[in-house]
């Protein structure tokens, strides 16, 4: 199966601005998976079948470390999307 992944800040980000790329997507086959920091909105995209990833973002820290570690959840994130 072909697959997708959006990565973006936050879960209603998402919802709000690339539902429909999102969808149209699942429509043409892809399995969709969203990437972000989950506030809530998360739960309308698991009950229109895509497949959600929990990133620690925080908008507020900006610093080295935090930068850092997200980067090694994305890139611990994306080894784990292309095995499977």
């Amino acid at each position: 199966m072909k697959k997708i992944l959006f990565i973006c800040n936050e879960d209603w980000f998402f919802i709000s601005h690339r539902l429909p790329i999102g969808v149209e997507a699942l429509n043409k086959g892809y399995e969709v998976h969203v990437a972000s920091n989950l506030t809530g909105s998360h739960r309308q995209l698991l009950e229109n079948k895509f497949k959600v990833h929990k990133l620690n973002i925080d908008r507020c820290k900006i610093n080295f470390l935090n930068s850092l570690q997200l980067i090694f959840e994305i890139l611990k994130l994306l080894k784990e999307f292309m095995e499977n």
